[in-house]
């Protein structure tokens, strides 16, 4: 078969008013082109891929860093605050007054979290003293009974 006669196209300019004249390139042409485009694409999206990698995986280290800076914060505040009631060290299973919880004990108590300790820190009881926390400090020391999961 012989080669397809083709029709000069014209470029559209800015306003989308035909320009100049191109004549348009065989397909082989094209397919060479492309080629080169999409090797370096292929290559951009690996990049891309290693460094969302990268990040994801840096990300839990990241967290880990920032609940030991607020568990070591909460741990500073509990034996400046609530040391004389709770047993508040690592391990500490009984505390000064018999009806306090350990920071120990707590940490074991099946379902807490931080937001069940956030709750009761803000909560009224009756043996405990009405002390004032804000919200950043009811967080670190929910930070440091948590962290005390770990401690057998």
């Amino acid at each position: 078969m012989g080669a397809r006669a083709t029709r000069p196209v014209r470029e559209p300019e800015a306003g989308g008013m035909p320009g100049n004249l191109i004549q348009p390139k065989p397909i082989g042409a094209l397919r060479r082109s492309t080629a080169g485009s999409t090797a370096s694409r292929e290559a951009s999206m690996r990049k891309t891929t290693l460094i969302a990698a990268a990040l994801i995986c840096a990300l839990p280290a990241i967290a880990s860093a920032q609940d030991r800076d607020q568990a070591r914060r909460g741990e500073a505040l509990a034996r400046s605050t609530c040391v004389a009631c709770h047993g508040v060290g690592a391990g500490q299973a009984a505390s000064p007054i018999a009806d306090a919880p350990s920071f120990q004990t707590l940490a074991a108590t099946p379902g807490i979290t931080g937001i069940a300790i956030t709750v009761a820190l803000s909560t009224a009881h009756k043996t405990m003293p009405n002390i004032q926390l804000s919200p950043d400090e009811m967080r670190e020391i929910g930070a440091y009974i948590l962290s005390l999961r770990a401690v057998p």
